[in-house]
């Protein structure tokens, strides 16, 4: 399936230049589109909306506003992976690292709103798909 990836321009939105294309299975889809933002060359994007316009769309804007999130870490770990990171202390700490055998894992992944991770209750708060590291990160709280 193609994924076009369109910055948002709110008074055209018909106009909104395609900044990013994927070719991705279903299942890899339906991890883009849940997602709240996604990282592409260290430029992290809010998803605004996702639409179907003869194609899979998703709109984005440019952010900042989760970037002090972002681990400052460039390992790579490609495959299916998710990263929890605690933030409740204003900063991002690593808690687990899971991978996975497919993509339909990590869906019912960023479907949940709470987890247990090392044996404590986490409420997930905001997730990124860092496309550059090919990792998926999510940021929890403890309950």
């Amino acid at each position: 399936m193609l994924l076009q990836y369109k910055q948002l321009d709110r008074r055209q939105v018909e106009e909104s230049p395609v900044i990013r294309t994927a070719e991705v299975s279903l299942e890899e889809l339906l991890v883009r589109k849940l997602v709240d933002a996604s990282m592409f060359e260290g430029v992290l994007y809010e998803h605004t909306s996702n639409a179907w316009e003869e194609t899979e769309v998703v709109y984005l804007e440019p952010s900042e506003k989760h970037r002090s999130l972002l681990p400052q870490q460039t390992v790579r770990a490609y495959g299916y992976t998710i990263e929890y990171y605690d933030v409740s202390s204003g900063t991002s700490r690593l808690v687990t690292t899971q991978s996975f055998q497919g993509f339909a894992q990590l869906v019912t992944r960023l479907l949940d709103h709470y987890t247990v991770l090392v044996g404590r209750d986490y409420r997930l708060n905001y997730t990124i798909l860092d496309e550059d590291r090919g990792v998926v990160l999510i940021f929890v709280e403890p309950e």
